[in-house]
């Protein structure tokens, strides 16, 4: 007796209309998606090659099953087709977010210059309408006509009156209830740190923000994933949101980077090492100070030059509150303190470190550390040593598949307008490219130049002593030495 085979099931005409359009969506959305990886430039081929050629297998397949109509074949593989598009419609605005993260955060050309309007805490001047008609003591030695220019929209009647004394003056504005004083912030920011008693003896009425072009150097035959170089990271506080801003430059770290031996050397310079600033003549000055000079962080960057005898293409300028967002997007980080201690202040928030591994410290803690200095005898000799070790563990932790992937987003975001940089987009991206493609550990070591503390004169303040650090030649020559060798 003959078997009798049932008939197939062929899908409806509404089931076959259904899959074309379908078939549609998903074309569409492979084709965009497949160009969104490419346009990125931060997915390697390999990847980009593997994605289209897996979804042109659900393609193809799809297509000839709906030709003929086979029903369950076809149903099992719409199932799995409204999940690829799920996941590219996911995918596609993540990699836009990339795109504009690139277009958003490197093509700054400004920075800003952010001037101070003070008085003494115990004055009667309380609003700019207080400072009419008013004598007011300005320092202003780069921006020319527009600081006073714009003073003058903010105070009516006001007599402008030059000076060249800035350190004094600010000194006698803490006790005189009618000296008005504006300057450059950084000025405050050094009389604060001199002076204990300056920061709660005045009142800032209000800023004026001068936005300033910045020259930038031609990288473009630099090729960051085959030839080693170096990067200055300048570390910034500033009060202002603007980003870029002209500042002390409180942190001065070269990172010299080998991308073929995926080695990574970091060498911290003190904020007070006594030195010659690019283009001055007489005397040395503290490194600091560089960064409040014409040409804010390209002055920064050509006496770190000069002092290490190296061609620096590259800079990135942070704040400190970049510190906070970053380590935060990534978890936290592990930190090795050699010394049990409390910071209270910095990040209006108390840490409390252990001797041996702190693990998971979040932004405020990981920011407290690096800041810190008096609570070791090197004071900022350790402190030097903290910040390179909390970049160490951000670079760690973030060049890791597992975060880098999980974390994409919150790294962007964390980053998004906390720092200034002369590396162009197009060399970041094949950065990150190089590293998705071998996903390579690096081998990162830290040296430290040292010196001798005293009390002398600087070029910017010539006629008041402040604390400086005479450098120990005998360790600028190590550094020297250490960077030529990881330049190759």
């Amino acid at each position: 007796m003959k078997k009798t085979r049932l008939p197939k099931k062929k899908m409806s005409k509404k089931l076959l209309v259904f899959n074309f359009i379908l078939f549609s969506i998903l074309l569409t959305a492979s084709i965009f998606f497949v160009y969104t990886m490419y346009n990125t430039k931060i997915v390697p081929n390999k990847y980009i090659i593997a994605v289209g050629a897996v979804l042109s297998v659900f393609i193809i397949t799809h297509f000839i099953l709906t030709l003929k109509r086979k029903k369950v074949p076809t149903i099992i593989l719409d199932i799995l087709l409204v999940l690829i598009v799920g996941v590219e419609c996911f995918a596609i605005p993540k990699m836009s977010e990339f795109i504009d993260f690139i277009q958003y955060n490197f093509t700054s050309q400004y920075e800003v210059s952010i001037y101070n309007i003070m008085v003494s805490a115990s004055s009667d001047y309380y609003s700019l309408e207080d400072l009419n008609d008013n004598t007011i003591i300005l320092y202003n030695e780069i921006e020319g006509n527009e600081v006073e220019k714009q003073l003058n929209n903010k105070v009516s009647n006001a007599t402008i009156k030059n000076t060249e004394d800035i350190m004094g003056d600010l000194t006698k504005l803490k006790k005189d209830k009618k000296m008005i004083v504006v300057c450059d912030s950084s000025y405050y920011d050094t009389q604060v740190e001199n002076d204990l008693e300056f920061e709660n003896s005045v009142r800032i009425i209000d800023t004026i923000e001068i936005k300033i072009k910045i020259d930038k150097k031609d990288n473009k035959n630099i090729n960051v994933t085959k030839n080693a170089f170096v990067v200055y990271i300048s570390g910034i506080d500033t009060r202002s949101n603007s980003m870029p801003t002209r500042s002390l430059s409180d942190v001065n770290i070269l990172m010299t980077i080998n991308p073929d031996t995926k080695k990574i050397l970091l060498v911290h310079t003190p904020r007070d090492y006594y030195v010659k600033l690019h283009g001055t003549t007489g005397l040395p000055d503290k490194l600091t100070h560089a960064g409040t000079k014409k040409g804010g962080i390209n002055s920064s960057l050509a006496t770190m030059q000069d002092l290490y005898d190296i061609d620096i293409p590259f800079y990135i300028r942070v704040n400190f509150n970049s510190v906070i967002k970053v380590v935060d997007a990534i978890g936290g980080i592990n930190i090795y303190n050699d010394q049990k201690f409390t910071v209270k202040s910095y990040v209006n928030s108390a840490c409390s470190y252990k001797p041996g591994w702190n693990e998971n410290v979040g932004g405020k803690c990981a920011l407290a550390f690096a800041r810190e200095r008096h609570a070791y005898t090197q004071g900022d000799r350790h402190r030097g040593e903290n910040q390179e070790q909390v970049i160490q563990r951000i670079i760690e932790k973030v060049t890791s598949s597992k975060v880098l992937l999980n974390k994409y987003s919150d790294i962007l975001k964390s980053l998004n307008n906390s720092f200034e940089t002369n590396i162009d987009g197009d060399k970041i991206t094949s950065l990150v490219r190089m590293q998705l493609d071998d996903m390579a550990k690096w081998n990162i070591d830290t040296y430290n130049v040292t010196g001798t503390g005293a009390m002398d004169y600087t070029y910017s303040y010539p006629s008041q002593k402040l604390y400086v650090m005479k450098p120990d030649i005998s360790t600028v020559n190590t550094a020297k030495s250490k960077i030529k060798e990881v330049l190759g």
